[in-house]
């Protein structure tokens, strides 16, 4: 019961799920392709907890990021991976590329990787 007026509670709301991003112009050192300019929001990290992942959790951040990212009249995502160890990277690279990004530059430990907004939101779109 909810402060004694017999409303029940059936279900608990935990946080499973984050992301840092930036929607405002930054020079990160990556490579936004030609035509994008300011243009374009940089996402650093997307963590789900243990139990949310390989669920959707993961794409459903990617997916309202870049529906914030369309809403703001951006028209570019870059993913910056800030993870410690080479081989951390490696096991993301499926997701990244589930969600429509490809990488920035040769592909290695701290590549970027990044696609058009609307590219994101239609390969995400589909997966929903």
């Amino acid at each position: 019961m909810l402060g004694g007026r017999g409303v029940g509670v059936d279900r608990v709301h935990k946080i499973i799920g984050g992301v840092i991003a930036d929607f405002s112009y930054g020079d990160y050192g990556s490579t936004v392709p030609p035509g994008h300019g300011d243009n374009h929001a940089y996402i650093f990290a997307i963590a789900v907890v243990p139990e949310g992942q390989r669920k959707g959790a993961d794409r459903a951040l990617m997916r309202r990021v870049a529906e914030g990212a369309h809403a703001a009249g951006l028209s570019f995502l870059v993913l910056m991976p800030q993870e410690r160890r080479a081989d951390d990277v490696s096991e993301h690279i499926a997701f990244f590329r589930a969600c429509g990004l490809s990488s920035l530059a040769p592909e290695r430990y701290m590549s970027p990787y990044g696609a058009t907004v609307l590219e994101i939101l239609q390969r995400l779109r589909l997966d929903s």
